[in-house]
């Protein structure tokens, strides 16, 4: 259960690194 939670907070972390250099790259 903890790994799995793990994973989660990986990809959303993942995820949010990925929007946030679109959003620099547009700006």
């Amino acid at each position: 259960m903890e790994k799995e939670y793990c994973c989660f907070i990986a990809g959303m972390l993942m995820v949010m690194n990925d929007v946030i250099n679109n959003f620099e790259e547009e700006k």
